[in-house]
């Protein structure tokens, strides 16, 4: 985390801002709270009203926070399954399957209800 922010923020600083275009190809990334509030204090502008074209280096420092967060998962040898079983002993393995259970619902859960996860850009849908 201490390289990715220092990362994040040159790269946002070379990355190109321009208006929001619905149908323009390319990657849709998510924003997470951290990536938003950064972005949005180097742009100086509200990232979800524009098109940033990332720079390599902000894609570099996005993935970075991509890795932190899924290393943080309370599961298996994970340092946020370390922190679960250090907190809650014995019924870290409960927690951890529920966790996994979780995240595996939230992708089948709409599937099931026929909710897709493309955007504006998908073709055939």
């Amino acid at each position: 985390m201490l390289v990715t922010i220092p990362v994040l923020v040159i790269g946002l600083a070379f990355s190109k801002v321009g208006p929001l275009k619905e149908t323009a190809g390319g990657l849709e990334l998510g924003n997470s709270i951290m990536f938003h509030q950064i972005a949005q204090w180097i742009l100086h502008v509200d990232p979800d009203t524009v098109s940033v074209d990332l720079n390599p280096i902000a894609f570099a420092g996005w993935l970075g926070l991509f890795v932190t967060a899924l290393n943080l998962l309370p599961a298996s040898q994970l340092d946020g399954g370390h922190v679960i079983y250090a907190l809650f002993g014995r019924r870290h393995r409960m927690i951890s399957r529920l966790v996994v259970l979780g995240c595996v619902l939230m992708v089948v859960i709409p599937y099931a209800l026929g909710k897709t996860f493309c955007t504006a850009g998908c073709s055939g849908r």
